[in-house]
């Protein structure tokens, strides 16, 4: 194969692959303020969007949904999973979407493995509890390497989520 036809080759793969991410990311985007809760029971939200941790400088903006019981948690939005980690016997699953990043957090051990395909509103796993009161679940979003205000994302239109947020 000619150089010239191998670089126009692989020129013409990354100018695809950018277009289709782009197209991701727009989809995505459209998404914003439709998502529906990955929980069925929540007792309060928490949105940390300003609190702030001095040691590292830095904001953290995971939204806690604080609930009474190992409710089932489900997919927000489809997406690849990208990484499921387990520390102590809690389970972190990591999914993404072009360049957006959706992190689950404080699950029992989900039922499939990285590399697997999430659609909105399917079964990820139940919640761990993590204290004698409460079970929470922590969800983070991000675009890239900067954490985004996931509060922004969902639809709290529905009677039942009005008052939640604290």
């Amino acid at each position: 194969m000619k150089p010239g036809l191998f670089l126009n080759i692989l020129l013409l793969l990354l100018s695809t692959n950018v277009f289709a991410q782009k197209i991701l990311n727009e989809k995505f985007e459209a998404s914003k303020g439709k998502w529906q809760l990955p929980l069925k029971h929540i007792s309060l939200v928490e949105d940390n969007e300003k609190r702030k941790h001095s040691a590292v400088n830095m904001f953290d903006s995971t939204l806690r949904l604080i609930t009474d019981s190992a409710y089932k948690v489900f997919a927000v939005h489809d997406a690849e999973v990208v990484g499921v980690f387990e520390v102590k016997g809690e389970y972190t699953v990591v999914s993404k979407y072009g360049d957006y990043f959706i992190s689950y957090q404080r699950l029992s051990k989900p039922s499939f493995s990285k590399e697997a395909t999430l659609k909105a509103g399917q079964y990820i796993a139940s919640l761990v509890n993590r204290t004698e009161s409460q079970y929470s679940l922590e969800l983070t979003l991000t675009k890239e390497n900067g954490e985004l205000d996931a509060r922004t994302w969902f639809n709290w239109s529905n009677a039942a989520n009005k008052g939640l947020v604290k």
